[in-house]
């Protein structure tokens, strides 16, 4: 019986008939179903682009950057990519190193070894929703600092990009000396640093120095006044924060979200550096659909889950790039999940072996 669109059977291993000298651009179909991935073409391999059709796949936000790194040249500022890059007292800009990834060979480095603020960030977003993926790891050199700044959301630049302006998010997941790790602030208001601030002391789980985490971040804003923001935090695939009911703008505030900061400071003490590889940044209504490939059939029982990048998605069909690097190995099996909007996966996982 072919593996075609009026059969439909499982496939648990669509690459085992391969040999090495067959093509490695094969189809891996799943069960059929009335919603979810029915089929994906393409080999699942560093760089690659993958087919998928299916049905109830919905729509998702706008790309705004995916980057893994691996084509930069290595002490390359960043500014030579796709980001934007500043610093401020004392450490040098962002920029591409192969002392470290998370996969590959590369990543990005803010190195704050002697404290201060090095920043790659995009700009210009103009949205109230925003997903980022990120794996991070933070790497304490010297002291012991009671400030890090983590992944930054906020307003209106204005003068001086580090300034909170309206709609400021920012957390801060390197432990300081009181041992207030994972803490939030936002100023919901029209003035910069001054009224209307809060800070949330959202957790006791911090990044231990010198580890490589996977972290996803989810803002959403609320309505002027209201108390409906959202702010998510998951690491490593659970939640660490799940705050539903923030106030992120104050009655009368319409400034949506414009700028992201990758981690960028160390300080009060002593210096660090941030090292950030596979970076994902979606905005919009539906920002949190994608499709992942992770390690078990099992959403709920994976253990690891890396995002693809999605350059193309409808309710039936979508285009989807492995990055460059991976940290799926070859012969490795992986299931590729369509995620919703409501950060649901979508019927059935698909299988498919590394190349």
């Amino acid at each position: 019986m072919g593996n075609d669109a009026t059969h439909n059977p499982i496939v648990t291993d669509p690459l085992a008939r391969n040999t090495a000298n067959v093509s490695l651009d094969v189809a891996a179909v799943a069960a059929a179903s009335s919603t979810g991935i029915s089929s994906i073409s393409g080999a699942f391999a560093p760089g690659n682009t993958l087919t998928i059709a299916g049905a109830s796949f919905g729509t998702t936000g706008t790309s705004v950057i995916n980057d893994d790194f691996e084509d930069g040249t290595v002490g390359n500022n960043l500014n030579t990519r796709v980001w934007n890059t500043t610093s401020a007292n004392g450490p040098p800009v962002p920029v591409v190193t192969d002392t470290d990834a998370f996969a590959g060979t590369k990543c990005g480095l803010a190195d704050c070894s002697v404290g201060g603020d090095s920043s790659a960030y995009v700009d210009s977003l103009d949205t109230e929703e925003v997903y980022i993926s990120i794996a991070l790891k933070a790497l304490l050199v010297s002291g012991s600092p009671t400030t890090t700044k983590g992944v930054r959301v906020h307003g209106d630049a204005g003068p001086n990009i580090f300034t909170r302006y309206p709609g400021f998010m920012d957390q801060e997941p390197f432990d300081d000396t009181s041992g207030n790790s994972r803490r939030l602030q936002i100023n919901p208001d029209d003035a910069s640093n001054t009224n209307g601030d809060s800070t949330f002391y959202i957790g006791g789980d911090s990044l231990a120095s010198g580890e490589w985490y996977r972290e996803e971040y989810y803002f959403k804003h609320s309505t002027p006044g209201g108390s409906d923001g959202i702010f998510q935090l998951r690491q490593d695939g659970d939640f660490i924060v799940n705050q539903t009911a923030l106030t992120t703008r104050l009655s009368g505030i319409t400034a949506k979200m414009a700028v992201i900061h990758m981690p960028f400071y160390w300080g009060n003490g002593g210096g660090g550096k941030w090292f950030y590889d596979l970076v994902s940044i979606t905005k919009g209504p539906g920002c949190l659909a994608r499709f992942e490939a992770a390690d078990s059939a099992d959403w709920s029982a994976k253990t690891k889950s890396e995002i693809l990048w999605t350059s193309a998605r409808s309710d039936t069909a979508a285009t989807v790039d492995v990055p460059g690097a991976t940290t799926f190995t070859s012969g490795e099996t992986v299931y590729i999940f369509a995620i919703g909007a409501d950060d649901a996966p979508i019927g059935n996982a698909v299988s498919m072996e590394v190349q």
